[in-house]
């Protein structure tokens, strides 16, 4: 805890030291009955507000964090409690918080939420009372938590209108997402928005916050930081301490544009998050360009994630960062195959970041209908959805039984030439352009057979390019000079692990060590040990592989996932050792990018990091660090095939460094991911 200097009253010193039996210069100790065992602790005297907490049960240090009585938060936070002999819960309850503590648990419920405690200290039965973690109770509790070093002394502040400090003011400029501004502070950030034109502007004023950012160059001669931004809507932000007393830190956001804003409180209120959202205000049929469409208004040229679901068939549009204005929940819309449509505001689920929002438009499909596909443009801030015999009448894809069909309409007898890659699992077939009527576009599938198709120019012929998610066979059913181009596809049962190729990646490596142990391992030789264990087992396999590096060298960033993309691999799987100041934190954790958050991305890359997230548990069973969205990191993002890091452990914690560094170890983590390479292939057939 950091020093802090307080001017008390005489008197209150005086009656703190004489009541509480501790003098400046002495420490006082007690033996009490922590979880069954008797424990030595240090006593620690505490001060509200300016005054001493009196109390039958003195505070104490355990484990370096400070534990008070629960009855001290109904006496001086004003909060309710209530106790739970059954779950042995403790709920702490005010106006606008419920906080619910299980001892020796770290993990608490705030509103609803389930979080870890941030400083790892649960509640405890001590002597019989039930003591909580003084800093998180009262930073949770919206109090200010100081320590005196030279008297051991802690000090609680509960006014809700002290000043606090605006330490960061952070853009988060996403390629594929609007600006996200997010402010930082020490304490509860209260605000005030003003709106002006020409230009346009949002003015946030927080109140009761000084501007204290430690790096001085940010400022310029007046005081003041300007962020360039440059990325609709956001032109720059500019932040100064705009008044000292009282004290207002000013937020100037210029506009491009008139934009529509949200502001969201996080992190215990100390966080403020402005985003800018779109507004899906319209859905309607209309016709566009001489086709009958959907039509989705908006206020923003929105960004899209398109989804097939079955048990019913239905195809999902979620337009992100958006919400609804003024929408119904159901159309009664028909075109083509679609009989209906309903729009939500989504929940986020494990696809998306809990704090996005989301406007999902469902497109019910009409019973009978198989493998209903749309083509889905965006013209500014208008979406279209074409049902695809509205917008492709001349091209089919059908299934037949076991079969499926592809079928092409030319306007008269034609010839054609068909290219089929099978190592990248794509046809291209090519039509003279003065013998076919087709429209340049993509239609999404995402059958399990075919990804999507696409028609373009190339010279004097229309190319019609067919990307497979799995091997497929193929039969030609047309002649050359027929009308029809028919073609029946069908998945290659006898897929093997030789038509497989996965791309491993060490991480780190030459003149990049990664983390590095308190006992000097480096990561990078950590990461290229597994790796070569994994490629060797693979191999064993049958499968195909390619290292991105096989020895201690340097690999660009970028160059891992060109490796990857080059050779059209199929999956792309990158290891990694973890680290964290803290030597407790242990355990397993798998990082992927989410398709929408990549403008390379082909496929969802969830169902793989989920399937080797679970085998990796069940072989080694490390403790369970989750399935982390990083859309940041580039061998993630720009892998165009479904891609997964796997960060085996915590070299800084130490018993779990010597199990990474353990051979027997090392092949549970390789066999985990193997079992989970080869279960996604079974399970997704991709």
């Amino acid at each position: 805890m950091k020093k802090w200097k307080v001017v008390l009253p005489l008197l209150a010193v005086i009656l703190l030291f004489n009541s509480t039996g501790f003098a400046a210069n002495r420490i006082q100790y007690s033996i009490l009955t922590i979880d069954g065992e008797k424990q030595t602790v240090r006593e620690v005297p505490a001060f509200i507000d300016g005054q001493p907490m009196v109390s039958d049960v003195h505070p104490f240090i355990y484990k370096d964090r400070t534990l008070v009585p629960v009855r001290f938060i109904t006496n001086y936070l004003k909060a309710e409690i209530e106790w739970n002999q059954k779950n042995k819960s403790v709920t702490i309850n005010t106006s606008d918080k419920k906080i619910v503590l299980v001892i020796n648990s770290s993990y608490v419920n705030v509103n609803g939420v389930k979080q870890k405690l941030p400083y790892d200290m649960p509640a405890k039965l001590v002597n019989g009372r039930t003591m909580v973690p003084l800093r998180f109770i009262s930073e949770t509790l919206g109090c200010k938590v100081d320590w005196d070093d030279e008297n051991g002394v802690v000090y609680i502040q509960t006014s809700k209108d002290q000043e606090n400090s605006i330490t960061e003011v952070n853009i988060n400029k996403d390629s594929t997402r609007m600006p996200k501004i997010t402010i930082n502070g020490t304490g509860t950030l209260k605000y005030k928005t003003i709106t002006l034109e020409k230009p346009d502007r949002l003015v946030i004023d927080i109140e009761n916050a000084k501007l204290d950012i430690k790096d001085k160059a940010v400022f310029d001669e007046n005081g003041i930081i300007n962020i360039p931004v440059g990325k609709a809507p956001v032109d720059k932000v500019c932040v100064s301490q705009f008044s000292a007393n009282p004290s207002v830190t000013r937020l100037v956001v210029h506009l491009t544009k008139k934009a529509n804003w949200n502001i969201a409180s996080t992190n215990g209120d100390k966080t403020l998050e402005v985003s800018f959202v779109n507004k899906v205000q319209e859905i309607k049929k209309e016709t566009v360009d001489g086709n009958d469409a959907i039509a989705i208004y908006n206020t923003e040229t929105p960004q899209l994630n398109v989804l097939k679901l079955k048990n019913p068939d239905r195809i999902v549009v979620d337009v992100l960062d958006s919400t609804i204005e003024n929408l119904q929940d159901s159309y009664g819309i028909e075109l083509g195959f679609i009989k209906g449509i309903r729009v939500a505001q989504f929940t986020p689920d494990a696809l998306y970041d809990q704090n996005d929002r989301i406007v999902r438009v469902v497109l019910d499909v009409k019973e009978g209908v198989s493998e209903p596909n749309v083509k889905i443009d965006t013209y500014d801030n208008k979406i279209v959805i074409y049902p695809e015999k509205a917008f492709w009448e001349d091209i089919s894809y059908e299934n037949s039984g076991d079969k499926n069909l592809l079928t092409i309409n030319a306007k008269k007898p034609t010839e054609y030439t068909i290219n089929f890659d099978h190592t990248k699992k794509t046809m291209d077939i090519y039509v003279p352009k003065d013998n076919i009527e087709l429209n340049n576009g993509m239609v999404v599938i995402k059958d399990g057979i075919v990804n999507n198709i696409v028609v373009e120019d190339e010279g004097q012929y229309k190319k019609i390019s067919i990307f497979f998610q799995t091997s497929i066979l193929y039969n030609t059913l047309s002649a050359q000079g027929d009308s029809e181009i028919k073609i029946q596809i069908e998945k290659d049962q006898k897929t093997n692990p030789t038509d497989r190729l996965i791309v491993l990646d060490a991480g780190h490596g030459g003149k990049d060590p990664g983390a590095i142990s308190p006992n000097g391992n480096k990561e990078k030789d950590i990461n290229l040990d597994i790796t070569l264990k994994l490629n060797e087992r693979l191999n064993s396999l049958g499968y195909k592989t390619i290292l991105t590096r096989d020895y201690d060298t340097f690999i660009d960033l970028y160059e891992r996932p060109n490796i990857a993309n080059t050779n059209n691999a199929d999956i792309f799987i990158s290891i990694h050792s973890n680290a964290i100041a803290d030597e407790n934190i242990s355990g397993l954790q798998v990082l992927y990018c989410p398709a929408y958050e990549s403008t390379v991305k082909e496929t969802d890359n969830f169902p793989l990091a989920d399937i080797i997230h679970e085998e990796v548990l069940a072989q080694t069973g490390a403790v369970d660090r989750g399935i982390i969205k990083r859309p940041k990191l580039v061998v993630l993002r720009e892998t165009k095939m479904p891609a997964v890091l796997v960060e085996v452990g915590f070299i800084t914690n130490p018993a779990e460094e010597k199990l990474i560094l353990d051979s027997e170890y090392q092949a549970k983590i390789v066999e985990g991911i193997t079992r989970g390479i080869e279960r996604y292939f079974e399970e997704t057939g991709y």
